[in-house]
């Protein structure tokens, strides 16, 4: 993510075009470097993202819009020399967007009574 994090990456193993490198997406270590509090961060972060968009958009625009979100932040931090443009997070962040769009969905949900199944 750009914000609010303060201070800078001080392993920057990024390839030059970040998550529009398709090696970035092939490595290993993409996938296998990284601790479960930091993966637990960002999907927890994104939640509120989905829920707001699941609130305040209609129709498809509410799943499409946090995936374009988490997208955007991944690209905007190729420019920054201090970020780290990975494609573990752009899923994560999406996957947590995604969840609180489900939550939503899922609430809204008219509730299944005995009498509605008969």
């Amino acid at each position: 993510t750009l914000a609010p994090i303060p201070w800078a990456s001080l392993n920057n193993n990024q390839l030059p075009l970040g998550v529009l490198d398709p090696d970035a997406w092939l490595t290993a270590t993409t996938w296998t470097v990284g601790s479960v509090v930091e993966v637990a961060v960002n999907l927890l972060m994104f939640v509120p993202i989905g829920v707001f968009a699941a609130l305040v958009l209609r129709g498809a625009w509410c799943w499409i819009a946090p995936v374009l979100l988490s997208a955007g932040i991944e690209i905007a931090q190729i420019a920054h020399p201090d970020r780290i443009s990975d494609p573990r997070d752009l899923v994560i962040n999406t996957s947590g967007a995604l969840l609180g769009v489900l939550i939503v969905r899922m609430a809204r949900r008219p509730a299944v009574t005995p009498s509605s199944l008969a």
